[in-house]
């Protein structure tokens, strides 16, 4: 039933291995790359219709003018003077003041106690 493959001269197998292995090369496309091709010969693919539809999407637009930015109401814009005073006295928080007043006070109490005890 099943009949046994006929041998292949060897001139012939090297042939065939030959072709088989040269289709399974991949070839580079002729085509050059976007980077080399200029904006007009690209467009030369198309038909001339079509081209300038692309064309007009591709194009550019002219930008608007640029909007000024919005100068900060916060901060001085220029240099300021050294003498000048600052801006936030307590920049702060109430907390932070009232908790470091407080620590203050609790050392204060404690070196003043810490002489009196009797060893």
């Amino acid at each position: 039933m099943n009949r046994s493959k006929r041998s292949m001269p060897k001139t012939l197998r090297k042939k065939m291995n030959k072709e088989i292995r040269g289709a399974q090369v991949y070839s580079k496309e002729t085509r050059q790359d976007s980077d080399e091709l200029t904006k007009k010969e690209l467009l030369k693919k198309y038909p001339k219709k079509a081209g300038k539809k692309i064309e007009e999407k591709v194009k550019p637009k002219a930008s608007k003018a640029k909007q000024k930015k919005m100068v900060s109401k916060r901060t001085s814009s220029g240099p300021v003077p050294g003498d000048s005073t600052p801006a936030h006295v307590h920049i702060e928080g109430q907390r932070w003041l009232k908790n470091t007043m407080k620590q203050n006070l609790v050392q204060r109490v404690e070196k003043s106690h810490s002489g009196k005890r009797k060893k």
